[in-house]
């Protein structure tokens, strides 16, 4: 039910998408789709916690997949208009090949981007960690400063012959 606007969104831009290219060039539907997702995203960028869904974040949704639905079909038209019969399957396997890489390499990016903000501590002082008031040395001095603990050995070992008298006198 969450989902149900932007489901609406893409089934409306993409059934006006034919009808406004049969009047007016490709580029044009493309832009406006391009500039529907992007005023969605602005408004999806000025929604707080406290806003309502059916108010704020609904609406956003629907305007987000109507510029999907548009520009989504614009583009395949622009990109497989006047080709060839015999060609039309490759243009539209190199249609498909390029939105694969790009939603790829779009993903690696933004999940980069993502890494990186989220492991940076927030406003923490260079060489502290969060929460400990202790100090992190980094570098090639960290091991003459910071010595590692001595752990006890797994390993079984024979008691010593000093063991051994103990319980003799």
């Amino acid at each position: 039910m969450a989902w149900l606007p932007f489901a609406a969104g893409l089934v409306l831009g993409a059934g006006a998408a034919p009808k406004l290219l049969l009047k007016i060039a490709p580029r044009y539907v493309a832009a406006l789709g391009a500039l529907l997702s992007a005023l969605a995203a602005f408004w999806f960028s000025a929604i707080t916690v406290d806003m309502g869904y059916w108010l704020h974040l609904a609406p956003a949704m629907f305007v987000l997949a109507l510029g999907f639905g548009l520009g989504v079909l614009a583009l395949t038209q622009a990109a497989v208009y006047r080709v060839d019969a015999d060609k039309a399957g490759i243009a539209s396997a190199l249609l498909n090949s390029a939105q694969q890489i790009g939603v790829a390499l779009g993903l690696a990016v933004l999940a980069g981007v993502a890494a990186t903000v989220t492991a940076q501590p927030e406003k923490a002082a260079p060489g502290h960690r969060r929460g400990t008031g202790r100090r992190v040395q980094h570098g090639p001095d960290r091991r003459r400063r910071n010595p590692p603990r001595r752990r006890p050995s797994r390993t079984h070992h024979p008691q010593r012959p000093s063991d051994h008298r103990a319980g003799h006198a």
